[in-house]
């Protein structure tokens, strides 16, 4: 079975030609899910989200990534953003509850979460708990 979101790299050494073909499946519907993008804004955003890939799946270290494009068509201005976003993804986790992640820890070894439009994966394990779940200081007590 053929994978719905990947990157192929291809290389013809004899004419010092390479570069790669993007294809955007089930990653690509769930960005357009439930909203109405006009035709112009739905081909840039998908031809945007190819070269992020692209860009993304070449990069040597994790980071952010940025487009700004401008231009005199329909659309004169766009922004397109990838962060590395580690402590938004431990926040996602930090509502899920500490109960739920012990127990994919316990399941799986590790949590991992992969963003698929920045192409970017995460791995969680037992020593992130406190990092994602900081312990709570006592409340002072009082008397009356």
């Amino acid at each position: 079975m053929i994978e719905s979101d990947f990157v192929a790299r291809f290389l013809f050494g004899e004419l010092d030609i390479r570069g790669a073909f993007v294809r955007l499946g089930d990653a690509w519907r769930s960005m357009q899910a439930r909203r109405n993008y006009a035709a112009t804004v739905r081909d840039l955003l998908g031809e945007m989200t190819a070269t992020a890939v692209l860009i993304a799946s070449n990069l040597k270290q994790p980071d952010r990534l940025s487009f700004q494009l401008k231009g005199h068509g329909p659309i004169g201005f766009l922004v397109y953003d990838c962060p590395e976003a580690r402590n938004k993804v431990g926040e996602m986790l930090r509502a899920l509850g500490r109960a739920e992640v012990e127990s994919i820890l316990k399941e799986q070894g590790e949590v991992l979460v992969h963003d698929d439009i920045c192409n970017h994966t995460y791995r969680f394990g037992a020593a992130d708990l406190d990092e994602i779940f900081p312990p709570q200081e006592p409340q002072p007590r009082t008397l009356h």
